[in-house]
């Protein structure tokens, strides 16, 4: 999103651009455990990779 020029449109995209972030270790939407604050799974699966995975076709088929 290019800025246009003038102080109160730069601020208003750089409040925009704020408000647009998403950051789900910070949202309270994740959190399922709400008197500790955390995110607990059962059971979770673990994927442990000796490379940097660029693509899921690395992966396939996977057994």
């Amino acid at each position: 999103m290019p800025f246009r020029r003038g102080s109160q449109d730069r601020r208003d995209q750089t409040r925009s651009l704020r408000a647009h972030a998403f950051d789900p270790y910070l949202s309270p939407y994740f959190v399922a455990n709400q008197d500790k604050m955390r995110v607990e799974f059962e059971d979770p699966y673990i994927l442990i990779h000796e490379k940097k995975l660029s693509n899921l076709q690395s992966l396939l088929p996977v057994s």
